[in-house]
């Protein structure tokens, strides 16, 4: 691998680490912001008004006369003679009050956001009304009514809440990630597709699950190899004796027929035609042996995305060329359908051939056989119908089996091997081959197959 595997616990560890660095840097950031805006004059700092009351605090003393303009910006005063009695100043009648009381001692000096400073004179006190808090630099009315600290705590709590929402979020994709590449790989697994890639994942449980799959399937796909293979071993085996015990077959069934042409005994005849008959009738059983090896064991091919319309002016084109001379057998009825189907182009037309020969083998007389080719919910149809044609239950319960027997539905014995192999394939291609009766177009088989 190229690259470090992590557990969750450290990929957690990492996560609240970040959170914590997050605070760290939105404090820091902040503490900044309001440095330039103090430098710039927008802010007015906590200790401002204490500042300059210091650095004048000896002029203040030495001054004739206190005024407003003497005061930092912002700040209160009153003038109270050495007996406490109110002079003059820009307090209100409220804060007086308040102040009269620090005089004598009553109150501390500290009132909330705001200090009372005295200053005492030679011939009266002074009183100087500030606030402690930092607040904006503005003759505004509506900047007095914002509390630059409460502002800035709002503001702090509001992005380090983004931040978590961001990082959180980025997280929970991570791992939303991580558990898409597992539910692809079941989805591919349940899907019988067993040749598919896979993403690794750099997350070590995640990693854990991946690896136990990939080792799944791995142990399935030899698994279905081997029992494909002891299967096909099978029906070769089975092939071979068939064509073994057809080549005695054959020379008792030729050596019967030259009996009969030599022999003029009435006895004699009927025995070697009752031998004749049952030789046929084991040929007959032994072609239908080979024609299930040959259904049971499909070569399939690699499949190809393909234009539903292309697919349908090929397919109509190789039956007519299938059917060549007999045209007026089938009557087709093909729309355009829009998208793409994922098929075995080869083995589907076989299946397909093997539809439209079952089709015209029991066709019955004023029959007439229909192709449907057009879209049904998202899916590709191609129908194959014998109006006249009617299935009988076990057939539509039955059709698609090996070696399903019926004489119902049509004048001679119907074997299910066509139906069974083409199943298989429309299986194959992720599609469905269904059975049905239907009022107006008789018996009626479809295939669905999945657009992308």
């Amino acid at each position: 691998m190229g690259y470090k595997i992590i557990t969750m616990k450290r990929q957690l560890l990492l996560y609240l680490i970040k959170l914590f660095m997050g605070i760290v840097i939105i404090i820091i950031c902040w503490l900044a912001l309001t440095n330039i805006f103090v430098e710039c004059g927008v802010i007015i700092p906590a200790n401002y008004s204490e500042t300059i009351l210091e650095e004048n605090r000896k002029r203040l003393d030495d001054i004739q006369q206190i005024t407003d303009n003497d005061l930092p910006y912002g700040s209160k005063y009153s003038i109270f003679d050495l007996d406490y009695n109110y002079e003059r100043g820009t307090m209100n009648k409220s804060d007086i009050e308040v102040t009269k009381k620090i005089l004598l001692g009553k109150e501390s000096n500290l009132q909330g956001n705001y200090v009372y400073s005295v200053i005492a004179r030679t011939e009266e006190y002074c009183v100087i009304k500030y606030n402690i808090k930092a607040r904006f630099n503005s003759d505004n009315k509506i900047f007095n009514y914002i509390d630059y600290d409460n502002l800035s705590y709002i503001t702090m709590v509001l992005v380090f809440l983004l931040y978590v929402y961001i990082m959180t979020l980025h997280l929970v994709g991570i791992w939303k990630n991580n558990f898409e590449k597992i539910e692809k790989i079941t989805l591919e697994i349940e899907k019988q597709n067993l040749d598919f890639t896979y993403e690794e994942s750099k997350i070590k449980e995640f990693s854990n699950i991946i690896t136990a799959l990939i080792k799944m399937r791995d142990a399935l796909k030899e698994s279905l190899y081997q029992t494909w293979k002891i299967e096909n071993e099978k029906n070769e085996e089975i092939a071979a004796l068939a064509h073994d015990i057809k080549i005695p077959l054959t020379i008792i069934s030729g050596n019967t027929e030259l009996l009969k042409c030599y022999s003029s005994d009435e006895y004699s005849l009927s025995h070697l035609q009752s031998i004749w008959g049952a030789v046929g009738k084991m040929e007959e059983y032994i072609n239908l042996l080979i024609k299930y090896v040959k259904a049971d064991r499909i070569d399939f091919h690699e499949k190809e995305s393909m234009p539903c319309n292309s697919f349908s002016h090929k397919i109509v084109s190789e039956i007519k060329e299938y059917i060549s001379g007999s045209e007026e057998i089938i009557k087709f009825n093909v729309e355009k359908v829009r998208g793409t189907i994922k098929i075995d182009y080869i083995s589907l037309e076989r299946a397909i051939f093997n539809i439209i020969d079952n089709a015209i083998e029991y066709k019955v007389y004023g029959d007439k056989i229909m192709c449907f080719i057009g879209k049904k919910d998202d899916s590709y149809i191609f129908t194959i119908c014998n109006e006249k044609g009617e299935f009988s239950s076990q057939v539509l319960e039955n059709g698609t089996k090996l070696f399903f027997t019926s004489n119902n539905n049509r004048n001679s014995i119907h074997y299910g091997i066509g139906l069974a192999y083409a199943n298989k394939v429309i299986q194959s291609c992720e599609g469905e081959l269904e059975l049905y009766n239907s009022k107006e177009h008789g018996a009626v088989v479809s295939i669905k197959l999945p657009i992308t």
